[in-house]
């Protein structure tokens, strides 16, 4: 599991709860690693942030709605408490397949609509080689890897 350095954390925290950041109408944060394994090549320590439930914890403080991250290649739309958790699929070479599912991996675009009225994020997110909608409903419910679980959200 990565640390994130003390200078960097401290950094997140301050512009998360800048002014800016808390009058923004939506706070979105990106970041490479996630917090929680997807993929069962990158379940392991190094390839996902240590402390994982601090940071969510950290985000959920300050009213974050999303956080999107790569590095697992695997699409997965989660949820971890009040925060929705968006894995980015991969576009390029390396696609992976998802922690106790039997999907073949494949590479995946996502397109995020927010409705900041209803504070409200959406995903349609695209087979690249067949250019058909991933349905979420085939993807696991749940998937537990070395730091913990992430569930699927329900209306992806």
């Amino acid at each position: 599991m990565l640390r994130i350095p003390k200078q960097q954390l401290e950094w997140a925290e301050k512009s998360l709860a800048s002014s800016q950041a808390q009058t923004a109408k939506m706070r979105i944060v990106m970041g490479h690693l996630p917090f929680y394994a997807v993929a069962p090549t990158k379940n392991k320590m190094g390839d996902v942030l240590a402390k994982a439930d601090e940071l969510i914890t950290m985000l959920e403080k300050y009213n974050v709605h999303l956080y999107i991250s790569g590095h697992h290649h695997a699409y997965f739309p989660a949820y971890k408490g009040n925060l929705k958790l968006l894995y980015s699929g991969a576009l390029g070479s390396g696609p992976r397949t998802l922690i106790g599912s039997n999907l073949s991996p494949r590479n995946t675009l996502t397109v995020v609509d927010i409705n900041l009225e209803e504070n409200k994020s959406f995903y349609t997110t695209y087979d690249m080689n067949s250019l058909a909608v991933v349905n979420p409903q085939e993807l696991p419910e749940k998937i537990t890897g070395i730091n913990g679980s992430v569930l699927r959200e329900k209306e992806a």
